[in-house]
């Protein structure tokens, strides 16, 4: 059965500058090695020797007090970090007793699915600096006689030009139609950008292993010599389409280049998302099946690379790119592509990887991207903190060092020029070509930017993808500034519907509707005319919807009057001016009522106000172990959105009527596994109605101690930031699903 992961990238779907990492606390102070190939970490003080010297060379973590006697250094690539017994990693102090039961350093040669169903317990370790990767790069840029011959039978062969066959889309016989045709829109996207590269092949990878077969077979014959062993084939790549069908979670893809056949094919394979159930996601919920359009463009990027890479057949050569870029190009074009059409809101997914890239350098010091450029420093990394570290420097890290490129450059600077250049005279020096300067210095100026403000580099990265588009849409959909006026950013819409809503509030609505308006991060607006406030935003709200606008449905117009306020989002000065609520209010609730999820090292409590279909408050849920690590203790009261979620408020009884409720809301929130619970007496209309008291008209709705009203999503570290404060919550930043 599968499970449902966050994905990288994804999460998606976790802070900033160097953590203390030297015995006595301190910094450790990094400088480039002599030959500026790599990075060096330094302190000033040694090791506290008198330690107990006990290592466990199984790989299994001996836990005394929060010190991992595991020795690191040991094996090829050491050493990795400056501790002389090689223990380089510490439990942190909310680390689980499973997580430190269960998770293996080394080699694990337990089942795949036990590997990974402990493999994020690595996010429960601190590490010591890094000794990063010396590399030995080629000097040598012309390419070998192999290279040359297999690029003049590459080129004589088409490969690196778009061609006129259309690939062929193949899918398991239990992938549903709506997900292929998805497939196909992310497909066509993609190549109307870059071009059609192939001869393609697509497979999609179904959920029922028992009927994949027939597509190894075809894969096979495809994309690999007639001469091969077929069992070899169908015992890798083969095995690992199974293991995509009844292991992995989905959301992903491979590609494969079959640069060597002597007619040459070009071939990805794609899983879409499954839940706990092997169900398909994307039936349930839209915006998965927005992303298998992304996920699509992600791997068509990689055919697009190979492509581009004619000189062929030798290790270590200057044609064959690093990962870092390979990968990170790839999702920055699925993102971009998906900006563009709707599928997904990439200044949103720029600050959530801003926020994970700071919390991993804090994590993981010392180790960037410079570790994952050759295939023996990806190696080296494996072996000091896994799989997912491989993912993070890949998937993140990299994938910020490209936004940047793209800032300096332009979109097609990386998707287009560094790809002509890359062709010709390799890697190196089609960076240098491209982007004006060295590979190293372009290292050293990426940290320094990682190591500014988070603020800072929200600001500069999500203003500068917008302004970096080379697409129309950028001048059509400006960038909001939420203290602009919204009938400034929604100027055309409320020009084009208010005679018409004007003429239906007087002849249907007796000169007493509503007009609710709503203006995207992006800058579309979309907006919803009724009799009753109810009515009126949940038609704003379907459009916002199935439109796929991030922002709020606000109140615009009642009757004939403009009353909306004049900003889209108000500012902490504004917050400050609320009315007053009764301080002992949430005192006054019934502890065993609220659905407590509780800080371990507690130091601020929030209640929140939920509803269990909201897709913001999932979201906010989601980051309840961020939050919980971060000292905030988080206790739920039920306000059910009827009239947007009809039979939610039955479902959310359901949770508070279960025996433990909080596995009860985890389970609904994360994988809508509703409990089977008995009718009982329960809080939910209780506490409706003490929401509506409080005026509340969305959620997530967050409240501190002190009753200061908050409202929308919130990400933990600028939620912690604010409660640190002290002052009263402001809503700026935040996103909400209203009422």
């Amino acid at each position: 059965m599968k499970k449902l992961l966050l994905l990288l990238a994804l999460s998606f779907f976790s802070i900033q500058s160097f953590a203390a990492g030297c015995p006595d606390g301190s910094e450790p102070v990094r400088s480039i090695s002599a030959d500026g190939t790599y990075f060096v970490f330094e302190c000033d003080n040694t090791a506290d020797k008198d330690e107990d010297n006990l290592i466990e060379e199984s790989g299994a973590i001996n836990d005394e007090g929060s010190l991992i006697k595991y020795n690191f250094n040991k094996g090829s690539g050491a050493p990795f970090c400056d501790d002389p017994r090689g223990y380089c990693a510490s439990w942190k102090s909310n680390a689980s007793s499973e997580c430190k039961d269960n998770y293996r350093f080394g080699n694990d040669q337990r089942s795949l699915q036990t590997q990974l169903d402990y493999e994020n317990c690595v996010n429960q370790i601190k590490f010591k600096p890094f000794i990063g990767t010396k590399l030995n790069r080629s000097s040598n840029a012309s390419p070998t006689w192999n290279e040359k011959a297999n690029a003049d039978r590459l080129i004589k062969a088409g490969w690196d030009k778009p061609t006129l066959v259309q690939p062929k889309i193949i899918a398991a016989s239990d992938v549903p139609k709506v997900i292929k045709d998805a497939v196909e829109e992310g497909l066509n996207a993609s190549i109307e950008r870059l071009g059609n590269y192939g001869p393609l092949k697509i497979y999609i990878i179904g959920n029922d292993d028992s009927i994949i077969e027939p597509i190894i077979k075809d894969f096979c014959n495809w994309s690999k010599n007639k001469s091969d062993d077929f069992k070899r084939c169908s015992d890798d790549q083969g095995e690992g389409m199974r293991e995509m069908a009844y292991i992995f979670p989905g959301g992903n893809g491979f590609a494969d280049h079959g640069w060597y056949l002597q007619k040459p094919t070009q071939t990805f394979v794609l899983n879409p998302a499954a839940g706990d159930s092997n169900e398909f996601l994307a039936l349930k919920y839209d915006d998965e099946l927005q992303y298998e359009k992304v996920v699509t463009a992600h791997e068509y990027f990689h055919v697009y690379q190979g492509a581009h890479t004619v000189f062929r057949g030798e290790e270590n050569s200057v044609y064959s790119l690093p990962r870092w870029i390979e990968e990170s190009h790839a999702v920055y074009f699925s993102w971009v592509l998906g900006n563009e059409n709707g599928w997904i809101y990439i200044n949103s997914r720029i600050r959530e990887l801003i926020n994970s890239i700071s919390s991993f350098r804090k994590r993981v010091p010392g180790m960037t991207i410079l570790d994952i450029e050759s295939e023996s420093g990806t190696k080296r990394v494996k072996d000091y903190c896994g799989e997912l570290c491989i993912g993070k420097l890949q998937y993140e890290y990299a994938l910020l060092a490209t936004i940047i490129l793209a800032q300096k450059t332009s979109d097609d600077a990386v998707f287009i020029d560094f790809y002509k250049n890359h062709k010709d005279i390799g890697w190196i020096a089609a960076f240098e070509k491209t982007f004006n300067m060295s590979v190293d210095d372009f290292y050293l100026e990426l940290e320094e930017f990682l190591n500014k403000k988070i603020d800072f580099q929200i600001e500069q990265l999500t203003v500068s993808v917008e302004e970096s588009k080379s697409v129309p849409q950028s001048e059509e959909y400006p960038t909001v500034d939420y203290n602009t006026k919204l009938d400034e950013i929604c100027r055309g819409l409320i020009n084009n519907n208010w005679n018409g809503y004007l003429d239906i509030n007087k002849n249907e609505f007796n000169s007493k509707g509503y007009m609710f308006v709503v203006a995207g991060e992006d800058g579309r607006c979309e907006s919803g005319i009724g009799r009753t406030k109810e009515t009126t935003f949940n038609e704003c709200t379907k459009w916002q919807e199935e439109n796929n606008i991030i922002g709020v449905c606000e109140l615009y117009a009642e009757g004939e009057e403009v009353v909306w306020d004049g900003h889209s989002k108000p500012t902490k000065t504004d917050s400050k001016e609320q009315p007053e609520r009764e301080s002992n209010i949430f005192d006054s609730i019934d502890e065993n009522d609220k659905i407590v999820f509780k800080a371990e090292n507690e130091q601020y409590i929030v209640h929140v106000f939920t509803d269990a279909d909201c897709p913001y408050c999932a979201k906010f849920h989601s980051n309840m172990q961020r939050m919980n690590a971060l000292g905030i203790t988080v206790k739920y009261l039920a306000y059910p959105l009827e009239g947007i979620h009809p039979g939610v408020q039955s479902k959310m009884e359901k949770i508070w009527c279960a025996e433990d409720k909080a596995i009860a809301m985890h389970n609904y929130k994360t994988n809508r596994n509703l409990p089977n619970s008995p009718d009982c007496v329960n809080p939910v209309a209780e506490q409706l109605a003490i929401g509506k008291k409080l005026e509340i008209w969305g959620t997530p709705r967050i409240f501190f101690e002190d009753v200061s009203l908050e409202a929308g999503y919130w990400y933990p570290e600028e939620l912690l930031e604010e409660l640190s404060t002290g002052l009263p919550l402001s809503l700026a930043a935040s996103q909400s699903e209203e009422y």
